[in-house]
């Protein structure tokens, strides 16, 4: 398996994991101001930065 393959494997896995966590989290319903909610929105941070597209504003105007 290629490098970029594994990489993506190994990602894929990760966001797997915090999908679970996140979803036993969501069911315990944590109340705010506890390490528990703050954990929870963590990951869902974290997911939505793994599966939101990558977006540059005004990328036909940039002299990259």
């Amino acid at each position: 398996m290629s490098q970029r393959k594994q990489e993506v494997a190994a990602q894929d896995h990760y966001l797997d994991r915090l999908k679970t966590e996140g979803a036993s989290l969501l069911m315990q319903n944590p109340q705010e101001g506890t390490p528990e909610h703050a954990k929870m929105m963590l990951i869902d941070a974290k997911i939505d930065q793994l599966t939101s597209p990558i977006t540059v504003p005004n990328w036909k105007d940039s002299s990259l």
